[in-house]
């Protein structure tokens, strides 16, 4: 008579993780933006120290990057060539936060800046040939706020009343940037990074469950504001818009780069900068 064996325990562990992998995969469908892919092309993130003249990346100190010209970007595609410093590890004393005060204690690359930058601001962190195949577009002075033919053309297209709009920039040719906070459905609040381009709007949603305390953010009174949200680089790469923006809020920021796919934006980089208050 044939007898069953049972699986051996490495097995068992083998299916476990292989299920909540593909349980993990499948909830990823629903995001917003599609979860970060393999970068073409290495793109990181930093932040300036006290004095605006040195760089601190963020993120995985391991992760692929060509350090030999690397390029400083921040407040919309104002750029300094850098010089690699050296692999700073992390020191006694560090508070973990990564602020321009604790910035010797940190681990991470160290750059020098040719020039300076905004103190204790972040910045998005490319090599010298990122600005190869790229066109950067001429900013105009941004309006007041958006006009009726845009407010028009996204409750139409999200089918979806506007509650409020702030204009973040415009190019010279007429593309603009706006943040958008939709009529909340229920408690289900949505707010919407939108560029309007003359044949189509580029979303990054952030949908969120209304709390009067912490709605997008960790103690952001669920509210959500313009000056929440700098933008470090605008531009194109052949046909394709990109963005790199900040999202602050009280406990330190989102940082994400997002390129124009079919489907819309997708996340091609992204990283946080914690810097909770002590």
């Amino acid at each position: 008579m044939q007898t069953t064996r049972s699986k051996p325990l490495g097995v068992w562990l083998f299916l476990a993780v292989h299920t909540l992998l593909v349980l993990f995969g499948l909830s990823c469908l629903n995001s917003p933006v599609r979860a970060a892919a393999p970068a073409e092309e290495p793109i990181r993130f930093g932040f300036f120290d006290r004095g605006g003249n040195r760089l601190l990346s963020l993120g995985p100190v391991d992760a692929a990057f060509d350090w030999t010209e690397p390029q400083v970007v921040f407040a919309t595609n104002q750029r300094r060539s850098a010089i690699y410093d050296m692999l700073q590890h992390k020191s006694p004393g560090s508070s973990n936060r990564h602020t321009a005060g604790n910035f010797d204690r940190l681990s991470g690359h160290r750059l020098t800046i040719a020039g300076t930058g905004p103190a204790n601001q972040s910045a998005l962190l490319v090599s010298n040939a990122f600005f190869a195949d790229r066109r950067l577009p001429e900013l105009a002075e941004p309006a007041a706020g958006a006009d009726d033919n845009d407010r028009r053309r996204m409750e139409t297209l999200r089918q979806r009343p506007l509650q409020q709009i702030w204009s973040l920039l415009q190019t010279a040719n007429g593309v603009r940037l706006h943040l958008v906070l939709f009529q909340p459905i229920g408690d289900q609040v949505l707010a919407s990074l939108a560029l309007v381009l003359p044949d189509r709007i580029l979303w990054r949603d952030f949908p969120a469950s209304y709390n009067p305390i912490s709605t997008w953010r960790v103690d952001d009174g669920g509210r959500i504001e313009p000056q929440q949200f700098r933008i470090l680089y605008l531009g194109q790469k052949q046909q394709q818009w990109e963005i790199a923006y900040e999202f602050i809020g009280a406990e330190g920021s989102l940082l994400e780069f997002i390129r124009e796919q079919p489907l819309g934006f997708e996340a091609v980089s992204r990283t946080s900068r914690y810097m909770s208050p002590l």
